[in-house]
């Protein structure tokens, strides 16, 4: 791994860093998050019914049992999903204050990039456009965080679903998909132009200013 992608990977883990602390905390305040007191009735729920249908599907895997657990859990994930949507809600709130309007009040850099000396122009090497980092910012994210930022939008609007096998489904799929999109974003960081997935869909390049690429 060379200096510039050491130093961009490390950057980007701050800033996710810092805002996810600051959306943790945010959510778990009690006036501000009404659903914070639905959580453990619901991960309870979950965790006893995952137990009890996972062990009836391990005897049996045939199609009709798949259908009975998916049934089953649907239902449990969608309310637990639900218990935790305020949470993903304020992070996305504070992660496009942080990466978008604080960035663009910056010239391109957040906290991690400027302790890192990097910056985020465009493709002409000029000031970033406002339009570009919401760009960037909607194929941005981690799992190992809160995910892909538009696979979570995605995952909100899967609330609207039915409570079903269906919902399910569809939040798996997406769990798939967001695994491919942070596969290639990082594979792509370390090809020769040094560009992400973000930087491609943003029309964007993270310019290291001590010129160590």
């Amino acid at each position: 791994m060379n200096r510039y992608t050491y130093r961009r990977i490390s950057a980007f883990l701050i800033d996710m860093f810092l805002v996810v602390l600051v959306a943790t905390l945010f959510s778990g305040i009690k006036y501000m998050n009404p659903l914070m007191d639905n959580y453990e009735e619901a991960y309870s729920e979950y965790s006893t019914l995952y137990k009890e249908s996972s062990s009836d599907l391990l005897k049996s895997t045939s199609f009709n049992e798949i259908t009975k657990f998916s049934k089953k859990m649907g239902k449990a994930i969608y309310k637990l999903d639900l218990a935790t949507s305020l949470t993903n809600v304020y992070y996305l709130i504070f992660y496009f204050l942080y990466f978008v309007v604080f960035a663009y009040f910056t010239d391109g850099q957040t906290i991690g990039k400027k302790m890192f000396k990097l910056r985020v122009v465009g493709n002409d090497g000029k000031k970033v456009k406002f339009s570009s980092l919401i760009l960037r910012g909607l194929v941005n994210g981690s799992t190992l965080f809160m995910g892909v930022n538009i696979m979570i939008i995605m995952e909100l609007l899967c609330l609207l679903l039915p409570q079903n096998e269906i919902y399910i489904y569809a939040t798996a799929g997406i769990g798939v998909i967001s695994y491919i999109i942070e596969i290639t974003a990082l594979v792509l960081l370390f090809t020769k132009s040094h560009r992400s997935l973000d930087d491609y869909v943003g029309k964007t390049k993270v310019v290291d200013e001590v010129n160590y690429v």
